[in-house]
């Protein structure tokens, strides 16, 4: 003879005992639980936020010197009612941020991230929803390139061959000039491929740019 009985954790997960008597001996299962969006997801618009200037202050007051950064600012984001998607990309951040702006590409897309803690609040671009499905522009280049650049301005895209083609420009710290583009490059699947340091040369740097640029 058995017999069913519903529990509930202290975390609030229920769990179901089937048990056996006169032993009774009871298995415990669970029902499945609804899955978190995974990173394979396409992001979208939907991920971005639009704080105003008091939600911001209220950022820098809250969470400058926290213990988490990233968990106070999205404590302070379902406060201020940011969407699902938005807090969910800003989970997925080093620090404290947040999108600004969205843009619709193709296979790969493009985000603008804020982060508000920073002395420099600009907003940075990174490479979505390809393979990795995100890439920080300016921590790729710095990891890869062999020469320290403070910022990146998006210039252009373009299909070569192929090839998605982002160009950016790179603002050089203690180099021989002050700027240098590079592409980020992407087949048709969506796979990151190479960065691309482009030459100096006009004919080279026309061809990786392409015609078209947002």
């Amino acid at each position: 003879m058995s017999y069913t009985s519903v529990r509930r954790t202290a975390v609030g997960a229920v769990v179901f005992l089937v048990c056996l008597r006169p032993l009774d001996l009871c298995l415990g299962f669970s029902p499945p639980q609804s899955q978190t969006p995974q990173a394979s997801e396409r992001i979208g618009p939907e991920a971005v936020w639009s704080p105003t200037a008091h939600m911001l202050e209220e950022f820098r007051k809250n969470c400058r010197g926290a213990d988490d950064d990233v968990e106070c600012s999205l404590a302070l984001m379902r406060r201020f009612a940011a969407s699902p998607q938005a807090i969910a990309f800003s989970r997925e951040l080093p620090e404290a941020g947040y999108v600004q702006e969205f843009r619709k590409i193709g296979k790969v897309d493009l985000v603008f991230v804020c982060y508000p803690l920073r002395e420099n609040a600009d907003p940075f671009p990174m490479l979505i929803n390809g393979a990795p499905p995100m890439i920080d522009v300016l921590a790729e280049w710095n990891d890869r390139a062999g020469v320290t650049a403070l910022s990146a301005q998006f210039k252009s895209v373009d299909v070569v061959t192929g090839v998605q083609r982002f160009v950016f420009e790179f603002a050089l710290k203690n180099a021989s000039k002050a700027t240098e583009q590079a592409s980020f490059d992407f087949d048709a699947t969506g796979k990151f491929l190479r960065l691309h340091r482009l030459s100096d040369s006009p004919g080279k740097k026309s061809e990786a740019s392409g015609k078209s640029s947002l």
